[in-house]
This record gives C-alpha cells, structure tokens and sequence, in this order.
C-alpha cells in the first residue's frame, strides 16, 4: 500500500473482490488480475455504482483498464484528491 492510499478503501475493495470470486480477503494479492480470478463486467459496474453512491466519479473504464486492487487504489486515490466530497467507507 502506498503511503497516500487510503487502508480503508484498499480493505473494502479486497473485501468486496473476495466475495465476488469466494476467495478469503487474505488471498487477494494487489497485483492479482481480477479478471482472471472471475471478476466480470457486471460486478465491475456494481463496484463503480457502489463508490459513485459515495460521491466518487469512477467510471467502468478506470476499473477496465487495469484490474488489479494496486491499480483500483491508485486510481480511485487520484480521483479522491480531486473531489473533496468523496466518503470513504
């Protein structure tokens, strides 16, 4: 994890993800392909609506193009910056 991230966000991904694929969190390595662990489209959206409803301007592409938990926390921390009404879990 970067010293920046927010271990909140990080946590809830990787719980999120591991119930998606029936993985313990614990399994869910940052670099890992989700993708290849099972993590399709659909679930991908729920993810975006989900932080969306949180006030973070996500989009199915910034999730698409790089689907590992290291690439989610980067990307969802730069947007986090840019928008201050953003609330973590």
């Amino acid at each position: 994890m970067r010293r920046s991230e927010d271990p909140t966000l990080r946590a809830e991904l990787t719980r999120q993800v591991a119930g998606i694929v029936a993985l313990a969190p614990e399994e869910i390595c940052g670099r890992r392909d989700l993708v290849a662990l099972g993590v399709g489209s659909v679930q991908m959206m729920r993810l975006v609506n989900g932080l969306r409803a949180r006030g973070l301007p996500v989009t199915f592409a910034d999730l698409a193009a790089e689907p590992t938990i290291d690439a989610w926390c980067t990307r969802l921390h730069t947007l986090a910056r840019a928008h201050p009404y953003w609330r973590a879990a």
